[in-house]
């Protein structure tokens, strides 16, 4: 439960890191440190963002793929506002979000 864990129940985000308490948790990351956390674009969680991430993207961009929720909510980076991901908190994953992962995976970018 969230009191248990310490988070706010009141919020989705209890470090306001963008992340919601639930996925962090799920990731391995502390919802109440704000600076542990997920790995934007790192879709298969291995803690880098490479080929195997722009082959999982665009296979979800294909439609081949279904994200899980975890995957959705560190994909999902587009658009970049002041070179950080800005994500809307509705809509799907889509080539935007592929072609950033595709930046940060050959270090045309860092977010």
């Amino acid at each position: 439960t969230e009191t248990g864990m310490g988070t706010n129940p009141l919020l989705a985000d209890t470090d306001g890191d963008g992340f919601d308490d639930g996925i962090e948790v799920s990731l391995g990351n502390d919802p109440l440190d704000s600076a542990n956390r997920p790995d934007w674009g790192d879709l298969n969680n291995d803690a880098t963002v490479n080929i195997a991430d722009v082959l999982l993207a665009t296979r979800a961009v294909q439609g081949l793929l279904v994200l899980t929720a975890e995957q959705e909510a560190v994909g999902k980076v587009a658009p970049l506002v002041n070179g950080q991901p800005q994500p809307p908190p509705a809509g799907m994953f889509g080539t935007a979000d592929l072609l950033l992962i595709q930046r940060k995976a050959v270090g045309a970018v860092n977010f």
